[in-house]
């Protein structure tokens, strides 16, 4: 469990690693917190091998950062993950490819 952050001067991809869980709070809320909220966002989930309601908790965080304004993107998502998503509604907050 880890978290990787590319930062551009309008961009940040955000790549959770391993198990997604309250253990990223903290790594995953600096990775955006000091940063602009019109910034372009992108959570790489290629890495993921499970997630749990905090990781749901900090997404919607991270979409409240933006101010609800600004299409957070969501690549690489397993379909199980897929499937959480669209139990949770999240295609109404995030662009999930």
């Amino acid at each position: 469990m880890s978290l990787e952050v590319e930062k551009s001067a309008d961009e940040i991809i955000i790549k959770p690693i391993g198990e997604f869980d309250f253990r990223l709070d903290e790594a995953f809320r600096k990775a955006y917190q000091n940063e602009k909220p019109d910034m372009r966002y992108i959570l790489d989930l290629k890495k993921v091998t499970w997630l749990d309601s905090t990781a749901l908790g900090m997404m919607i965080k991270l979409h409240a950062h933006t101010g609800g304004n600004i299409d957070i993107k969501i690549i690489n998502s397993s379909s199980a993950v897929k499937e959480v998503f669209n139990i949770v509604h999240f295609s109404d907050m995030f662009e999930i490819l």
